[in-house]
């Protein structure tokens, strides 16, 4: 996998190449493109569970509204729109292994090798008391996501061993997926020096494929770019909703972030398998899961940067310990 070092310089290298002189006058009305990469090799020399993610997002106000994805939002309790409603297109990849990479054959006690490739369309709105995140995935599992073809790309690169047992991968098949999620109005205030900070709780579900689920948590945020964001937070994972709605501002501003989140899993591809079969291991999941989040995002002239670590619960039965990882973001308006 990639370096966290690597990364870093990276997306450094982006900022400094772009326009630094960004319009000041930018604000939700232009286009946002933004790149999340998922790794648990960021501060570990680990190569296990949901090892690798990435996304690509382009979200743009729209004056005129796509049909079709108003009639699916009508079924949700989204209420009157707001003027700063927002509208995403995304395309993304999540990547599971067991621990052990370098064994052929299937590891009974630990998660089968899965992949899952996707395409979304997205709807936020965010209002006084409350902010509203609709999404629809339409994706594939197992070999058409390229799951094996990134891992062992990025092991080359890296010089890692090339994982073997992607023969055992969970089957082809076509997934369908609905989100929604409802950031509430929580509690906010001020701080000795000029920071300010906030709490949001959260909930929502996911329905379809490949995850069905029923979340809720709260999310703490303490800086100097608590109204940069229209509502709440960037995204953490590639396959949760997103979220690309922040104010461009010339001044730089900092925000460290921390929370926590519970799911009640119905289903999830990567460990219960395909629905309708080509699976050649599955393990017993746990219906009751939980994550802690802990990380920061600056501002600075259209630009948005965020590292996220992640420490999740333990997924399966079988799971001999914990998972963390990180997520880091780069955003900016165009």
């Amino acid at each position: 996998m990639v370096s966290f070092k690597g990364v870093f310089i990276a997306s450094c290298a982006i900022v400094l190449a772009g326009n630094v002189a960004a319009d000041e006058k930018q604000d939700f009305d232009d286009f946002i493109i933004s790149i999340q990469t998922d790794n648990d090799f960021y501060f570990s020399d680990r190569d296990e569970e949901y090892t690798n993610g990435q996304r690509l997002n382009v979200s743009f106000p729209f004056r005129k509204e796509p049909k079709w994805l108003m009639k699916a939002v009508d079924w949700f309790p989204v209420g009157e729109e707001s003027k700063f409603r927002r509208y995403s297109l995304t395309f993304g990849q999540s990547v599971f292994t067991p621990r052990d990479v370098s064994r052929p054959d299937i590891v009974i006690t630990e998660r089968p090798y899965a992949a899952y490739g996707y395409l979304g369309a997205g709807y936020a709105d965010p209002k006084d008391f409350h902010t509203d995140l609709f999404n629809i995935n339409v994706g594939v599992t197992g070999k058409l996501a390229l799951g094996e073809a990134i891992q062992k790309t990025l092991h080359d690169l890296k010089g890692s061993k090339e994982p073997q047992g992607w023969v055992h991968q969970h089957g082809e098949e076509l997934t369908l997926m609905a989100q929604f999620v409802r950031m509430h109005a929580g509690r906010e205030g001020s701080l000795i020096g000029g920071d300010y900070w906030d709490v949001t709780p959260h909930s929502g579900f996911s329905l379809g494929t490949p995850n069905s689920h029923l979340m809720g948590g709260v999310t703490f945020r303490v800086g100097t770019a608590i109204g940069r964001e229209a509502g709440g937070l960037p995204v953490l994972q590639p396959q949760m909703i997103v979220h690309d709605i922040y104010r461009s501002d010339p001044s730089f501003a900092f925000n460290v972030v921390a929370g926590i989140e519970s799911r009640l899993v119905l289903y999830d591809f990567s460990l219960d398998g395909s629905l309708f079969g080509g699976n050649k291991h599955t393990v017993e999941k746990k219906t009751f899961v939980t994550q802690a989040h802990l990380g920061f995002v600056a501002y600075y002239r259209g630009w948005r940067w965020g590292y996220t670590h992640i420490i999740e619960s333990k997924r399966y039965d079988l799971q001999k310990r914990r998972h963390t990882y990180g997520s880091i973001t780069l955003s900016r308006y165009f």
